[in-house]
């Protein structure tokens, strides 16, 4: 049997139904310091109003882990807010995608 893939959103997209934020940023694979670590943690903590941290990131923000993973992302509004991340613990960024709404 063979089927048909209907592709109905533009190239590096995220399609979901009711978004609340513009962006998607995922981060890379990198075994972090405690340190950068603890920095990172506090930050997202206190970003959490205007963030939205996946749940896999959100768990690992409480438990004592250092390395994060690639599937780990935030939703956010503006493209500012990746300079702040970036400030924080630099070249954890991996890449940055577009929210569009389910039609």
């Amino acid at each position: 049997t063979y089927s048909r893939a209907v592709i109905s959103r533009p190239k590096n997209t995220i399609e979901l139904k009711d978004p609340q934020h513009r962006f998607r940023t995922y981060f890379r694979v990198v075994n972090l310091s405690a340190q950068q670590r603890d920095q990172l943690a506090a930050f997202l903590e206190t970003q959490q109003a205007q963030v939205r941290l996946s749940p896999a990131l959100t768990e690992w923000a409480a438990l004592p882990f250092t390395r994060l993973q690639d599937y780990f992302f935030v939703d956010h509004d503006a493209e500012t807010w990746l300079t702040m991340l970036n400030l924080v613990v630099p070249g954890v960024i991996r890449k940055t995608m577009n929210i569009v709404p389910a039609k």
